[in-house]
Parts: C-alpha cells; structure tokens; sequence
C-alpha cells in the first residue's frame, strides 16, 4: 500500500467518525464514559464531529496536493495526534483513578495514527 492510499484510507475513518459522532452524539460519549447534559452535547458535537470530519478532509487534501504543501499538512496533522495521545498521558497518568480501557485504546489510536500519518508524509516527501 502507498502513502497516498494509506493516508485516505486514514483521512476516511476519521470522516467517518466524526460523522458518526455527529449523527450520534451521547452514543459517542458513552463509548468513552462520558454523561454530557445539555450542554455537552455542542461539545461532543464540536470534538468528535466537526473536528474529526476536518481533520480527516485536510488529510484528504493532502493526498491531493502531493507535494510539499501537502507534506506539511501531513505532518501538522501528525503532530496533533501526537500532541493528543501526550495530553491524554499526561491527564490519564496523574488522575486519582487508574486510567480505563478506553484511555489506553485512546492512546494507542493516537500514536499509531499519528505515526502512521509521518511515515506517510516521509514517503511523499521521498517521491518529490
């Protein structure tokens, strides 16, 4: 597989997430041990909704530039899942509660997914 059709494949499963969590927003929060109110609700919608849905379009349009515009966008993405799975370390390990499943499987999206977006990057970049 190429960087171009892992990175889709990557840009469509965060779409398709974040659809997911905007089509189902207290299904998505109970998934991840989350009791939002009223309130939370915008909050589900803009974290997992609208955020992943561009996120995943901006990988996408990477794919599409194919060239050191799109190698940096690859990387800023990959930086951002980076910069999540060292915040979601940082709260987890110093909670008063041992950290749950979810934040484990949390963790280990972000840094294979964050990974997984810089070895795509690189291997473009290798192309130009």
């Amino acid at each position: 597989m190429n960087a171009i059709q892992l990175a889709r494949i990557i840009s469509g499963l965060m779409v398709l997430f974040g659809a997911i969590a905007l089509l189902t927003p207290l299904t998505v929060a109970q998934a991840f041990g989350l009791n939002p109110n009223h309130n939370g609700f915008g909050e589900i919608g803009a974290a997992f909704g609208g955020q992943w849905v561009a996120i995943g379009a901006i990988v996408f349009y990477a794919t599409r530039m194919r060239d050191r515009v799109g190698v940096a966008l690859l990387m800023a993405v990959a930086v951002i899942f980076f910069g999540l799975a060292a915040g979601r370390a940082a709260v987890t390990f110093t909670a008063p509660d041992t950290p749950g499943l979810t934040s484990w499987l949390g963790f280990l999206v972000e840094v294979v997914t964050g990974g997984l977006l810089l070895n795509c990057a690189w291997r473009l970049e290798s192309e130009e």
